[in-house]
């Protein structure tokens, strides 16, 4: 190298690296200069505070020593110590590029073997408590690869004994992140089979007991993982497959019946079906929990420590199901004694209990054939008195029929006769199939366990000649008796190999070695068989050693002699053949003592695995002759003999309860992304049926296609077809559209773009952990926080502004600097008047709800809808001051505004010009026409729904809408001023009410009724609110709801309160009453607008079900829709058609068979009395189906007169 380029080796340090790695010796100066450099930096770093730029220069240097390093290991013998000491020391504070380049040099130089393996490990564990996730991953990776490398050629016991001793230690460490890295780091080299001993699993579940939530669930997954093992049950499926083809020869031969046939087919769907459910079977870590040490132990201490957490709820409810899943299994594997486990279940044995199924799926993983009767019978009763009776849905009763059966399998004892027999008795024959098909899984289970506890139709065939064999003998059935403990006495099922390979006589088999003599013409008497010496046959020299020969009786027709033979025979051969007999007989004598004294298949050869598979086919087939009564002599002799013996795989039994087994039986109503995918998955080849537009495949257009799409319309306008549609007559126009109408489809929402803004409620912080069930598990009950509005989110000025959203006002009003009352903050923005603002005109004062007012001035500002480019110049007003409570602005607890939705005509803004502006609603869609159009739908959920409000600018967002039954009503908006609505009659349960005659004639509101987003509840007339409070308390839905006052003496049902009742109520929601709201659709067509028991029944985290509906005073002639009528549907607020449109089914509602959704229906107004209260409703609310009629459907939704009225107008319209 030239002078001038060996200059500037000291400032390149890359090509520096590249020369020394070609040439050592030749760069040993440089490379001391470059080292000498790099301690100097390293006690610069040690003694006084760095620079960024240092930072990068020790880095620099760091990363080329690293490099080099093995090319001059005796100078470099210290730097791998100083990297570790600077590490140690300046961790926490260290630059994160810096410490991650000394890091990555370690492992550099370890992979080297310039540093020792224990030293490098023990700084990595140290490492895991900087908060750094990139460094942390790079320190797992390397831990884990290193003592993998390690251990590659053999066990590395030394290292390994040391490390797991210093990762005990790091377990206790302070830093909560190093302990959980520490511990993911052992649980990783368990699975990779590095450290797979005792010692490892043992100091993972002492992290089991640790303080921190995040360990113990690490800890806890480790014993609750499934391994990862290839799935080879399809190479076992061959050769456990039932031998189908036997099994119908046999029903072949037999006498033909339907009923013979029809047993087999379920014999065979029975055997089969429960092949495929042990291929299914999950393979869990049972490794890790039979190498604990103190099994007994660890379970009493983590028993102890799910009881403290479950008294302080010190653990979330799911963790703590981790834990329980964790200790049932360590008793069910164990056999384990832990009797204050089965009174902790008791309590949550419930159906309303969150996560039952699996509650009850770990109740019968700690039962176990060592459980006492007592404990076992405690959680039977628990279950069968909650779950298993008549006023129950069906899905709970199939649950806990089979959470009993899985108990009872595994503790046979813990069910009484009359328990028994009274479960069965009234579920074998249920109206639904679900609780039948369970109850008759616990009747074929106590067949093969205990049938004598059945009654005697109820034991079947197999067991019920099994007892009476015994009876005939003097024998007594045998009982189970607890703690009784069966051996095994030799390889289950091989008597039915040695029975599948005995040599049937007769075969030609059993004459190798033989010679057979031909028939001899002269009429002379040949012996029947003679050896190959020509000897006579002698029982006591044949050789019975090798187990491979053996004699039988031989019939006259096997014996090559005719029966003229026999015939022809005379006095002196009756004398031979007496003697013949004689012989013949000890012959026999002499084959059945060696048969007595053969010794056993299990004796004489090794039982390989394809011995095992054809075992395992041959007791499938047993069981399925079992089953259906077939099988030659020889086979029913083999099932007498095993009849009394346990199948196993009849009733296998596995250690882990899937939650899946608890809902077998339990059929739910696929959603439409599953009846999808069930559609595709039918339609696979089946590619030659069904129409082929919008297939893949390459083809031209029909004619009518290439006539509608390709030519233009002045090439088109001559045609005959265009000409004769000018000269249709009027009746041919009205037929043609009468067409159109009658395949109309209607399509409730136009496809426009649209803004989706995510609302939330304004008292949902706290309370994410509050929440219930109704009864019977089956859905989560509506209800939240009363007296409440909902946000979303404004920016102005750059501040983002949490405003209410509310459809009875038409102004923005934010908070000004310097209001009264008003917290100030980063989470209570305020607004800078002195900013961009421009100051529109005087201060302007307004009431507002409850009594508050606000003095404030209007501005000019652009308002920005957060998370979206959409802005507009709009007049807003700042708030100075405000009066009473509850106040507009109520600072840090959420609400930093109100941004009124309605239309211009309520708005408080003037100009100089005493003009009305247009409000920010109506700015932001005349600004960005291309982006919102003018209408609006809202979807306000209560709490615990809360996350999934939503505000949708453009209303055409049909993900908003869940699975509704196509019918969107519209109702008429009489006034643009408030959103209001024509209400024409009020039903509880199908009757109208009586509404007073001064209803709807003049108020606040004009003469209508009106939807309010910021009114929680629903407020009726008094009439009507009598009528279905006395329907509520009529219908004994609640329990202990008798009465009602006018104080609070009684705290369930107020006045004014509402019902008050617990949240743990057990309250009968399908027997509660409907309430019905018809409004005006148009002059000849209302919208039936029907919600039930709970939607206007919801839960208040603090006050338990609240009854949402009140009574108006007497002062006050409409009613007000507010949020928790509005929550049961999805609102849209049409402003370009002056209507407002509900869709079923939506909003936050779903439905199911004891909680119908909310209902939308359409029809005719003369089919309706409304002010005698006898009216009744033209179909039935109260189907479990809850569909609309044919008459109600959305293309009939109209009724012919009026599709008349509206073919006059539309007929009249083109005529003129």
């Amino acid at each position: 190298m030239g002078k001038k380029g060996r200059e500037t080796l000291p400032y390149n340090l890359p090509q520096l690296q590249n020369l020394i790695k070609r040439d050592p010796s030749s760069y040993k100066d440089e490379f001391r200069q470059q080292y000498a450099r790099l301690q100097a930096c390293l006690q610069l770093f040690n003694g006084a505070s760095t620079t960024q730029a240092d930072h990068q220069t020790l880095a620099e240097l760091v990363n080329f020593v690293g490099h080099v390093a093995p090319c001059f290991p005796a100078e470099c013998q210290s730097f791998p110590q100083d990297l570790v000491d600077l590490l140690s020391a300046h961790s926490q504070t260290m630059d994160p590029d810096l410490r991650k380049t000394l890091v990555q040099v370690l492992i550099l130089l370890r992979n080297r073997n310039l540093i020792p393996s224990a030293a490098l490990l023990s700084l990595c564990f140290t490492l895991f408590s900087v908060k750094d996730k990139q460094l942390r991953s790079l320190l797992h990776s390397h831990i884990v690869n290193d003592i993998k490398s390690q251990n590659a050629k053999g066990k590395n016991n030394k290292l390994n004994k040391a490390l797991q001793n210093f990762m005990y230690t790091m377990l206790k460490d302070p830093s909560d992140i190093a302990a959980r890295k520490s511990l993911e780091a052992m649980i990783d080299l368990y699975k990779k089979n590095i450290w797979n001993d005792a010692k490892t699993v043992n100091i993972i579940a002492e992290a089991c007991l640790s303080p921190s939530p995040k360990i113990v669930a690490t800890a806890v997954n480790f014993f609750l993982s499934v391994n990862e093992r290839p799935d080879d049950s399809d190479d076992d499926e061959a050769t456990e497959t039932v031998d189908v083809n036997s099994l119908k020869h046999t029903l072949h031969v037999s006498k033909k019946k339907r009923s013979q046939k029809a047993r087999m087919g379920r014999a065979l769907a029975t055997v089969k079906r429960k092949q495929r459910a042990r291929n299914r079977a999950e393979n869990y870590n049972f490794s890790a929990i039979h190498l604990l040490n103190d099994p007994q132990g660890f379970a009493e201490k983590m028993y102890s420590r799910l009881k403290l957490a479950t008294n302080t709820s010190a653990l979330r409810f799911e963790l703590r199901l981790q834990i329980l899943d964790l200790i049932t299994r360590l008793v069910g594997i164990h056999k384990l004694i832990l009797l204050p486990l089965y009174d902790f279940f008791v309590p949550y044995l419930r159906p309303q209990q969150r996560e039952v199924t699996k509650i009850l799926a770990f109740a019968a993983q700690a039962s176990h054939d060592l459980v006492p009767p007592e404990a076992g019978q405690l959680l039977v009763e628990s279950i069968a008195n909650h779950f298993v009776w008549n006023n129950v849905a069906s899905e709970v009763v199939v649950a806990g029929l089979n959470a009993l059966r899985e108990i009872c399998s595994r503790c046979p004892l813990a069910m009484g006769e009359t328990l028994l027999r009274s479960l069965i008795d009234d579920y074998k024959n249920h109206r639904d199939k679900g609780p039948t098909m369970a109850a008759r899984s616990l009747i074929a289970l106590y067949r093969e366990m205990n049938p004598e506890l059945l009654k005697k139709k109820d034991r079947g065939k197999s067991a019920s000649m099994a007892l009476r064999e015994e009876k005939k003998g003097g024998l007594a059935a045998p009982k189970l008796v607890y703690g009784q403990v069966k051996v095994a006495k030799d390889v289950e099922g091989i008597e039915l190999l040695e029975e599948d390979q005995d040599i049937p006589p007769g075969d030609d088999d059993d004459f190798d070695g033989w010679i057979d003599e031909p028939d001899n013409s002269d009429g002379e008497e040949a012996p029947l068989l003679e050896t190959e010496d020509a000897g006579d046959i002698d029982v006591d020299e044949i050789d019975f050693d090798n187990g491979e020969w053996e004699i039988e009786e031989m019939d006259a027709s096997d014996s090559g002699e005719g029966d003229d033979s026999s015939n022809q025979s005379d006095p002196g051969d009756a004398a031979e053949n007496g003697s013949d007999a004689k012989s013949e007989g000890d012959k026999n004598e002499a084959v059945a003592d060696s048969k007595s004294t053969k010794m056993p298949l299990a004796a004489q050869k090794v039982l390989t695995e394809e011995d095992f598979a054809r075992i395992r086919a041959l007791r499938n087939q047993r069981d399925v002759e079992k089953l259906t009564g077939a099988g030659g002599p020889k086979r029913k002799r083999g099932a007498e003999e095993l009849e009394g013996e346990d199948s196993e795989d009849e009733n296998e039994i596995t250690d882990v309860v899937n939650e899946s087994v608890i809902t077998a039986g339990i059929k739910r109503k696929a959603d439409y992304e599953a009846r999808i995918a069930s559609i595709q998955a039918g339609r696979e080849g089946r590619e030659k049926f069904g129409s082929k537009r919008n297939k893949t495949e390459r083809s031209s257009l029909t004619n009518k296609v290439k006539a509608k799409n390709s030519k233009a319309f002045m090439m088109m306008i001559h045609k005959r077809d265009v000409k004769n549609k000018a000269k249709r007559s009027l009746k041919e126009k009205r037929r043609v559209l009468t067409n159109h109408v009658k395949h109309a489809v209607t399509i409730p929402l136009r496809p426009a773009p649209y803004v989706n803004l995510s609302a939330f409620n304004t008292r949902g912080s706290g309370m994410s952990r509050y929440q219930t069930t109704a009864s019977g598990g089956q859905m989560p009950a509506m209800g939240g926080s009363i007296k409440t509005c909902y946000l979303i989110n404004l920016s102005i000025q750059g501040k983002t502004f949490n405003v209410e959203v509310d459809s009875g006002s038409s102004n923005l009003i934010i908070p000004t600097a310097g209001l009264a009352g008003y917290t100030s903050g980063p989470d209570a923005p305020t607004y800078n008047t002195t900013g961009k603002a421009t100051l529109q005109s005087g201060s302007v004062s307004q009431s507002f709800a409850e009594g508050s007012s606000w003095t404030g001035y209007i501005y000019s500002d652009t308002v920005t809808l957060s998370g979206t480019s959409i802005s507009a110049s709009a007049p807003l007003i700042g708030v100075t001051s405000q009066t009473q409570n509850p106040k507009v602005m109520s600072g840090g607890t959420g609400s930093t505004g109100l941004w009124g939705i309605a239309y211009r005509s309520l708005s408080s803004y003037t100009t100089a010009s005493s003009s009305t502006p247009a409000t920010v609603f109506e700015a932001l869609v005349a600004q960005n026409p291309s982006a919102i159009q003018n209408n609006i739908a809202f979807r306000a959920c209560p709490y615990p729904y809360a996350g999934s409000s939503a505000m949708d600018i453009g209303a055409t967002n049909n993900q908003l809408t869940c699975s509704t039954t196509g019918v969107v009503g519209y109702a008429r908006i009489p006034q643009e001023a408030w959103y209001t609505v024509q209400v024409l009659g009020i039903a509880v349960n199908g009757k109208f009410t009586f509404l007073p005659s001064g209803f709807q004639t003049s108020n606040a509101y004009g003469q209508w009724s009106i939807v309010d987003t910021c009114t929680s509840l629903l407020y009726l007339t008094n009439a009507a609110w009598m009528t279905l409070a006395n329907a509520v308390l009529n219908s004994n839905a609640i329990p202990g709801l008798t009465s009602y006052g006018t104080d609070e003496s009684n705290p369930f049902f107020h006045y004014q309160m509402g019902i008050r009742a617990s949240a743990g109520s057990n309250i009968n929601w399908g027997a509660l009453p409907s309430l019905t709201i018809d409004m005006v659709m148009n002059q000849s067509t209302v919208v039936t607008l029907t919600i039930f028991g709970h939607q206007y029944i919801q839960l208040d985290p603090v006050n338990g079900y609240v009854f949402t509906v009140l009574p108006q005073s007497s002062s006050v002639n409409y009613i007000n829709l507010g949020a928790a009528f509005l929550n049961s549907y999805y609102v849209v607020f049409d402003r370009d058609n002056a209507q407002i449109g509900f869709a079923p089914g939506c909003g936050c509602d779903r439905a199911n068979a004891s909680h119908p959704a909310a209902f939308v229906g359409v029809r005719e107004v003369s089919s309706l009395a409304y002010e005698n209260g006898t009216g009744t409703l033209p179909f039935d609310f109260y189907s479990n189906n809850n569909t609309l009629p044919s008459s109600a459907s959305p293309r009939n939704s109209i009724t012919s007169m009026s599709w008349v009225v509206l073919l006059m107008f539309i007929i009249t319209a083109l005529v003129n």
